[in-house]
C-alpha cells in the first residue's frame, strides 16, 4: 500500500521514489518482488523501526541499495491490514541526515493522518516478471 490524499492518488511517482534514479527504482521493485516470493517483509529489508516520537507511529526503515552508493530507504508502518504495509516517503540516509531534510517528519505526520482517517492507502500493485 501507498500514502495518499484525496487530491494524491499517485504518490509513487509524484513522491514516493519520484527523487530515485531509475535504477532505484528498479532496485527497488526487485527486493519488494523478492520480499512478495518469501511471503514475509522481514528479511533483511526493515532495519529497524525509528526511535523518539516516530517510535510513537511505529514508523520503520526499509533499506536498500542499488550500487550507486547512496542509501535508499522508505519509511513506512504495517497496515492497515494484516500482511500489508503502508509506505508513506521514499529518502536517501547519510549518517544523520536524510535527504528530503523533513522526511522523517512527513512520515510522522502522513502515519498521524493515516490514523486520524486525514488520508487513505492506495494499493500499488509489484510488477512481476510475466
Amino acid at each position: 500500500m501507498e500514502f495518499g490524499t484525496r487530491m494524491e492518488r499517485n504518490h509513487w511517482t509524484t513522491g514516493l521514489s519520484a527523487n530515485f534514479s531509475e535504477a532505484a527504482q528498479f532496485a527497488l521493485i526487485s527486493a519488494l518482488k523478492d520480499a512478495q516470493k518469501l511471503k514475509t517483509l522481514e528479511i533483511g529489508m526493515f532495519k529497524r523501526h525509528l526511535k523518539g516520537k516516530y517510535r510513537q507511529r511505529r514508523i520503520w526503515e526499509l533499506w536498500f541499495d542499488c550500487g550507486d552508493k547512496r542509501e535508499y530507504r522508505l519509511l513506512g508502518i504495517f497496515g492497515p491490514e494484516r500482511k500489508q504495509v503502508t509506505f508513506l516517503i521514499g529518502c536517501y540516509h547519510k549518517g544523520r541526515n536524510y535527504t528530503p531534510d523533513d522526511a522523517l517528519d512527513s512520515a510522522f505526520k502522513r502515519a498521524g493522518d493515516l490514523t486520524d482517517g486525514k488520508a487513505t492507502t492506495y494499493e500499488r500493485k509489484i510488477p512481476t516478471d510475466r
